[in-house]
């Protein structure tokens, strides 16, 4: 290698050194950018006061048990029926309806989320999550 090229290998050492030197100073900067976002970061609400010698939500719900377990001996919670008062059916006209507590009513009306299924001639049939209830004409009770 003569002069020539010892140059050439002196320049191209010295402007790749200077290329990682720039390349160096803009990922610093990056870094300190990042960190300083992090700094920023302010938690608010709730999950800000959470208890520091407690463990975090991950560590303590057991993995192998699913979250909602229902306990089969567990009765279902008794459903308040509605208090109303049948005091007749309207049987003669296109579709049925009924006097509830002074109202008519017709299918698909709501009476304290009861829904009304169907009016026959005898009864009244109110549907709520999922049970059928029967209300028969001159009775006060389900």
């Amino acid at each position: 290698m003569g002069k020539k090229g010892l140059s050439i290998f002196v320049f191209a050492g010295v402007l790749l050194l200077f290329a990682g030197l720039v390349s160096a100073k803009n990922v610093s900067k990056r870094a300190l950018s990042d960190t300083q976002l992090v700094k920023d970061l302010q938690y608010t609400g709730a999950a800000a006061k959470r208890d520091p010698f407690g463990l975090p939500l991950v560590l303590e719900r057991h993995f192998f048990t699913p979250k909602n377990v229902i306990d089969k001996n567990k009765k279902e919670a008794e459903i308040k029926l509605p208090q109303i008062k049948l005091q007749g059916i309207i049987w003669n006209s296109k579709r049925a309806q009924a006097i509830v507590n002074g109202s008519v009513m017709k299918v698909g009306d709501y009476i304290d989320n009861f829904e009304i299924k169907e009016i026959t001639k005898q009864n009244l049939i109110l549907f709520f999550k999922g049970k059928e209830y029967k209300y028969d004409v001159g009775r006060s009770k389900f």
